[in-house]
C-alpha cells in the first residue's frame, strides 16, 4: 500500500510541475523525502522546482544532494549548466555543458543551451555554429527553436524572458496559452501566436507586462516592417550597406551608368524607408484606431 501511495504522490508531483505549480510540487516532494530521504530522483526534482522559481542557491544544493545519492550525473550537469548561466557563472556553465556533450555529443538541447551561453558572452560566431548543429541534430528541438527566434533579433530575448517568467508564476490556463504562443513564435506562426497571447491577456487583463510584450511583438511583426526583418536575416544594416554600395560601384565599373543610377535610387529609397519605417507604422496604427 505504501508503494502505491508513493506512486500516486509521484504522479501528483509530475502533475503540479507540468502545470507550473512548483511550490505545491515542492511541498509534496518534501513529504516523499520524509519517507525516502536518500532518493536522488526526488532531490533532483526538488532542485528543478527551485530552479524554475529562481531560487538558485537551494536548487544547486538539491542538485548536489541528488548527485551524492546516485542520480544520473549527465542530467544533473545539464541543469547545473542552466543554473550557472542564470547566475552569471559563465565558465562553470561552459564546463557543465562540455561535460554533458563529451558523454552525449548528439544532445541537441545542450548544443542549443551552449549556443545561448556563447551569445551571452559575446561569441556570436561560435553561438551560430552551435545553434546550427543543434538544428541539424533535431530540427524540431524546442530549445533550439527558442534560441533561433531570439538570435534573429537581440531585442526579443527580454520579451521572451518576461513571458516565461510570467508563465511560471501564473495559473495553468494562462500558462498553457502563453506556452502555445511561444511555440508558435519560435516556428514563425505569428498570427496564431498573437491569438494565444490575446486569449492569455483576456484571462488576466490587469497584467501590463503581457500587454506591453504583445504590443512590442505587434510592432516587430508588422507587415510594413517585413523588409527590415529580411535585412536582419541576411546580416543586418552593415551587410545591406556593403551590398548597396558594392552594387552601385560594380555597375558603374562595368560602364552600366543607367543601371548604376537605378540601383543607387533604389538603395537611397531603402535607406529613407529604414529610417522612417517605425514612424510610418505608428501613424498607420494610430489612424486605424
Amino acid at each position: 500500500m505504501e508503494e502505491i501511495a508513493l506512486r500516486d504522490q509521484d504522479s501528483l508531483i509530475s502533475h503540479y510541475m507540468g502545470m507550473g505549480r512548483y511550490q505545491q510540487a515542492i511541498n509534496l516532494i518534501y513529504e516523499s523525502l520524509a519517507v525516502n530521504p536518500e532518493e536522488g530522483y526526488l532531490h533532483y526534482r526538488l532542485g528543478l522546482c527551485h530552479y524554475y522559481l529562481d531560487q538558485l542557491e537551494e536548487a544547486e544544493l538539491q542538485l548536489a544532494n541528488a548527485l551524492s545519492f546516485g542520480f544520473d550525473r549527465e542530467i544533473i550537469m545539464e541543469v547545473q549548466g542552466h543554473l550557472c548561466v542564470e547566475a552569471g557563472r559563465w565558465q562553470e556553465a561552459e564546463e557543465a555543458y562540455l561535460e554533458v556533450l563529451r558523454e552525449n555529443p548528439n544532445d541537441a538541447s545542450v548544443h542549443a543551451a551552449y549556443a545561448y551561453l556563447m551569445m551571452k558572452t559575446g561569441h556570436q560566431k561560435k553561438a551560430d555554429q552551435l545553434l546550427a548543429a543543434a538544428l541539424r541534430l533535431d530540427p524540431d528541438n524546442a530549445q533550439a527553436l527558442r534560441y533561433r527566434f531570439m538570435f534573429a533579433d537581440k531585442t526579443r530575448e527580454e520579451k521572451v524572458e518576461v513571458l516565461e517568467r510570467y508563465m511560471h508564476s501564473t495559473d495553468s490556463d494562462t500558462a498553457k496559452l502563453i506556452q502555445l504562443g511561444l511555440d508558435c513564435l519560435y516556428t514563425n506562426r505569428y498570427s496564431r501566436a498573437r491569438e494565444h497571447f490575446r486569449q492569455a491577456y483576456l484571462l488576466d487583463p490587469t497584467n501590463q507586462n503581457l500587454l506591453e510584450v504583445m504590443k512590442s511583438f505587434d510592432r516587430d511583426f508588422h507587415p510594413l516592417l517585413a523588409p527590415l526583418r529580411v535585412v536582419g536575416l541576411i546580416g543586418g544594416p552593415g551587410v545591406m550597406w556593403v551590398i548597396g554600395i558594392g552594387s552601385i560601384m560594380g555597375t558603374r565599373a562595368m560602364g552600366w551608368d543607367k543601371a548604376s543610377l537605378i540601383v543607387g535610387g533604389i538603395y537611397l529609397l531603402f535607406v529613407i524607408y529604414s529610417w522612417s519605417a517605425l514612424g510610418i507604422v505608428s501613424l498607420v496604427d494610430k489612424f486605424r484606431r
